[in-house]
Order: structure tokens, then C-alpha cells, then sequence
């Protein structure tokens, strides 16, 4: 049903449209027309269906006011004070399907409004008698064929003038405009179903997204764990192999079972190494990986990582060394022993993949304030270097930039992956630079705090030191 609010009547004034005031226009001119054709009848108060003289000194015959009635758009009706229809032009053929005549001296309201509008409908009449102006509604109104037909009146209260006697209508059929806003509301209607629905849909894949998240960080944390178990399960027994391997290869005088069981031992700690690679990873993806930090001497731990690799590097004629920034200070708080499984890793890796020249250690401070630092180190080769495409496939897990390289060096990849979570833990990251041919630069970034006793004074600087082939040196600030 069509909302009609009172307040389109009464409030006509402040709320009529553009199409509105051309209605109203139409009202003026049917009152124009219905004033001079009256005004001018022969016999005054019969209805104008029986007025035929000319008008005086305008030189417009009555015939002529009533064909512009006859063929106005709109339908012009003229209602008693007891809403009683006495006049309606010939467009309600066209709009209602009844001839005017059919709707001559019927109380509309009640015989042709549809039940649902006549309340608001008599009410707005009743406005208009009472001194409104203008009235303006939409209602439905019966059609001959029985379809109700949108209507849209607009009116003039006429009953005091001793010409007219009536309530002027002005009436033009709105269906097609109703309909195509019923169209347009019922498709908002259905728009807003579907974009609730949308929502709906969202909101459950987004909840199984979430719990397919929550799955699969399960499993990951539960594979984490097996494998942290498996691990420890393996290392055991094989610390006993290597121990046995060790007492062995003491008591051995054959050259034959010395070189067996070097092999032996070289493989077990090539084993071992690898466990602790997988061990590592598994704890930090399960979250089990936590800090143990102390005081520790950063030069120190930057050699004692150096002398590990010092005998491979000697075997292959490399040398060793580290430069420390003289502004950076040595006495540090922080875990020791991840920066140096760090440092062990690329070292490791750049005496690996060189041939020849030097391996360079250099630490320095990117910042620091009076209880902080942050602290970069960065490993130097001579090596075989690292394409820009192979760079992009590092620092994943199992991955090795060439398979060929993997099969001549060896490896399973998770040291690099290894270094990168554990110095994300200590609140900086990992990464490297390198030029094929020329060598690598992989470096490390770690948060540690100043050792609270030396942390208002100067460090000592430790002296150059050679031991093993490693030198020791500090750069100025």
C-alpha cells in the first residue's frame, strides 16, 4: 500500500517537487478556465457542460476553454462539500476507463478509492475544506477493467467562490512512476538481502579460515615438538657412537683404521651438526626457543667462534681475521651462545665456499645510548658468490641455492634459516650482499644491553692477538 501521510495535505507548502508546482500550475490554469467559462454562461449556476456563448471582449468562445480541458494531460474533477464527484473531464476515459458521465454525482471515496487508502484520503479532503489551500496525495483508484490505478491529486478549495462552488482536483495517473519506485525498492531490498548475505558468507569463511589457521599452526607446533623429541632421541645414541669413535681412534696404530675412523668421526659430526640444525628450527617454530642471557665478552666470543673454523681454513690456505669498531664496547649482556651458533654458521659457510683469499670478521654498532646497542656483524669472503636469483632462495628452510653445490659442499640448508629466527628473537634480523665471483658479505643484527658496571666508562681495548692464524684488530671510531 501506498504510504499516505497526512502531513501531504496539510504540509503541502514545504514539501512539494518540482512536477508538483507544475501540477499546481495546472490547477490555476483549470480554475482560470472554469472562472471565465462561468463567469460568461448564460444562465449562472448551471454546470459548464451547458455553457455555449462566446465570452465578452476576449475574443476565446467558451468551446475553446473547454477543449483545453478536454485535452489537458490531467484529469480535472470538481467535488461538492460532501465529496460528491459533479464534474470530471473527458481524461478520465483515457486514465480510469469510465466515460465522465459514469462518475457524475457518486461519492468517489467510498465507491472507487481502495479501502485501504479512504481514510487518508477523506482526511486530506476534510483538510481542504477546512481552509487548506493546496492539498496533495497519492491513492489508488479503482479502473473499470477492476486494476487499481496510482493517482496523484492536487486541489483547491473553490467552495466559497459564488462562480466555481467546488473543490477544484487537478489528477494525473503515477502507476508507472509508483511501479518503478516499487522496482527500485524492492531491488535495494534484494541488494541489501544479498549484501547481508555477502556478509554472512564473509564472516563464516573468514571463521573457517581461522580455524584452518589454528589447525595448521597446531600440526605445525605438534611436528615441532615430535621433531624436538626425535632429535634428542637421536643425538643420544650418536653422542655415544662419536664418544666411542673418539676412545678408538686414541687407541688406533693402524693407518687404516685411523683413516676409517676419522671418516667415521668426520661423518658423525657432519651428523650431528645437522640434528642440531633440525633441533634448533623445530624449537623455534614450536616456540620452545628461549634466551639464556649473561655477561660476555664480545671479542672473545667473535675468536672462539674463528679458532673452530681455524683448522679448516688453514687446510685450505684462508685467512681469518675480525675488525671491532673501537666506539662499539666490548663488554656486552645478551645470549652468547646464539650469536656465536651465528657466527659459527657463516663462517662456516664462507670457509666452505672459498678457495682462496681471507674471511673477515667485522662488528660495529648501527645505534647505541647509554644502556643499549645494536649490534652488526658481518662475515667477508673471497668466494664463489651469490647470484641475485639465488640470494631470493635463501634463508629458507631445505633450500640450497644450486643443487649442484649442494651435492660438491653438502648442507641441508637450515643453518642460514636458523641464524635469521634466532636474530629476529633477539630483536634484529639477518640477510647477505654478494657479487658472483668476487665474494659474500653475511650479516646479522642483534639487540644487547651495555653490562651495567661498564656502561658510564671506557672499555679497555683488547691488543692485537694472533692465535691459531686469527688476528685481532680495532678499528677506529
Amino acid at each position: 500500500m501506498i504510504n499516505f501521510p497526512r502531513q501531504n495535505w496539510t504540509d503541502y507548502r514545504g514539501k512539494v517537487k518540482v512536477n508538483s508546482v507544475k501540477l499546481i500550475g495546472s490547477v490555476c490554469l483549470s480554475f482560470i478556465i472554469f472562472a471565465n467559462i462561468l463567469s460568461n454562461s448564460c444562465n449562472k449556476g448551471k454546470t459548464i457542460m451547458c455553457t455555449d456563448q462566446t465570452t465578452g471582449g476576449t475574443g476565446f468562445t467558451d468551446e475553446r476553454f473547454k477543449q483545453l480541458i478536454k485535452n489537458s494531460f490531467d484529469m480535472i474533477v470538481l467535488l461538492d462539500s460532501d465529496g460528491n464527484q459533479h464534474y470530471v473531464s473527458d481524461s478520465c476515459e483515457r486514465i480510469l476507463g469510465y466515460k465522465p458521465e459514469e462518475l457524475i454525482n457518486i461519492y468517489v471515496i467510498e465507491q472507487m478509492v481502495h479501502p485501504e487508502d479512504q481514510a487518508q484520503v477523506r482526511a486530506g479532503l476534510t483538510d481542504i475544506l477546512e481552509g487548506s489551500t493546496h492539498g496533495g496525495a497519492q491513492y489508488r483508484h479503482r479502473h473499470k477493467n477492476g486494476s487499481w490505478v496510482y493517482l496523484e491529486a492536487f486541489g483547491t478549495n473553490q467552495i466559497n467562490n459564488p462562480l466555481i462552488k467546488s473543490v477544484v482536483l487537478n489528477v494525473r495517473d503515477v502507476t508507472e512512476s509508483i511501479k518503478d519506485k516499487e522496482l527500485i525498492l524492492k531491488s535495494k531490498q534484494k541488494l541489501k538481502m544479498h549484501r547481508d548475505h555477502l556478509e554472512e558468507l564473509v564472516l563464516e569463511r573468514t571463521f573457517e579460515l581461522a580455524q584452518s589457521r589454528d589447525k595448521a599452526e597446531a600440526a605445525n607446533r605438534a611436528k615441532s615438538v615430535f621433531l624436538t623429541t626425535m632429535s634428542h632421541e637421536l643425538r643420544t645414541p650418536l653422542n655415544g657412537v662419536m664418544g666411542m669413535t673418539d676412545l678408538a681412534l686414541s687407541r688406533a696404530t693402524d693407518t687404516q683404521q685411523i683413516d676409517w675412523l676419522s671418516k667415521s668421526q668426520s661423518s658423525a659430526n657432519h651428523l650431528l651438526n645437522v640434528l642440531n640444525d633440525i633441533l634448533n628450527l623445530a624449537k623455534i617454530e614450536a616456540d620452545l626457543l628461549t634466551l639464556e642471557e649473561s655477561d660476555f665478552d664480545l671479542a672473545q666470543t667473535i675468536n672462539d667462534s674463528l679458532k673452530v673454523q681455524s683448522a679448516a681454513a688453514e687446510v685450505k690456505g684462508l685467512r681469518l681475521s675480525c675488525e671491532i669498531d673501537a666506539a662499539l664496547p666490548g663488554l656486552l649482556y645478551g645470549d652468547a651462545s646464539r650469536l656465536k651458533q651465528i657466527l659459527l654458521n657463516y663462517i662456516g659457510n664462507a670457509v666452505k665456499f672459498s678457495e682462496r683469499g681471507h674471511v673477515i670478521v667485522r662488528a660495529h654498532a648501527l645505534e647505541q645510548d647509554q644502556h643499549n646497542v645494536l649490534l652488526k656483524l658481518e662475515v667477508c669472503d673471497e668466494g664463489i658468490g651469490i647470484s641475485p636469483e639465488q640470494i631470493s632462495r635463501l634463508f629458507r628452510p631445505f633450500v640450497q641455492v644450486d643443487d649442484a653445490l649442494t651435492r660438491k659442499y653438502g648442507g641441508s640448508g637450515l643453518g642460514l634459516v636458523t641464524s635469521k629466527r634466532i636474530a629476529m628473537l633477539m630483536g634484529g634480523d639477518a640477510g647477505v650482499e654478494s657479487t658472483m665471483g668476487v665474494g659474500s658479505i653475511f650479516w646479522v643484527t642483534v639487540r644487547l644491553r651495555k653490562q651495567q658496571a661498564t656502561a658510564n666508562r671506557a672499555q679497555p681495548r683488547v691488543t692485537g692477538e694472533a692465535t691459531a692464524g686469527i688476528r685481532t684488530a680495532h678499528s677506529g671510531g
